[in-house]
């Protein structure tokens, strides 16, 4: 069963195991909190602080406040992904950014999980009374672009180089 979660200090192994994997791939990391050090089990921690004080509103300069939630895999006890929801959109956020931000492992891609993250974190930006989302991608990010439009209904689309 697939269910998204908050992290805490006890996901650290899990976590650790899921970056290890995307840094060797290579490919792009997203959504933001994904990009901070993770290393150290201490490094892990001051980036869930900052995960929650980013959902609080605080320290946010041009940004927006935002939820992390992260894709848990019940069944093999493995972080699949993640998503960060934004409260709303800053200037800088409907040009660059837009409403969702969300990843998939490398090993876990082209299964359907992106699928389901998607729908599962759009379910929480209606939970949060956002009625419509703004979703980007990189012009050259066929599989999100591709997600989008599956999960398309009501959904406003753009590119960013």
């Amino acid at each position: 069963m697939l269910r998204l979660i908050r992290l805490n200090e006890t996901f650290y192994d899990k976590y650790k195991d899921m970056m290890d994997e995307w840094h060797a791939d290579g490919s792009r990391i997203a959504p933001w909190p994904l990009r901070m050090e993770y290393k150290t089990k201490d490094f892990f921690i001051d980036m869930i602080n900052r995960i929650n004080e980013v959902e609080c509103g605080k320290n946010l300069g041009s940004f927006a406040a935002s939820t992390t939630y992260w894709l848990f895999d019940d069944e093999t006890y493995r972080l699949i992904g993640a998503s960060n929801l934004r409260h709303y959109l800053t200037e800088e956020g409907i040009k660059l950014f837009g409403h969702i931000g969300y990843g998939i492992r490398p090993s876990e891609r082209r299964k359907g999980y992106g699928t389901e993250l998607l729908k599962m974190t759009l379910k929480r930006a209606k939970d949060k009374n956002i009625d419509k989302v703004l979703l980007g991608a990189y012009e050259d990010n066929i599989a999100s672009w591709k997600l989008m439009e599956k999960c398309g209904r009501g959904l406003r689309k753009y590119s960013y180089r």
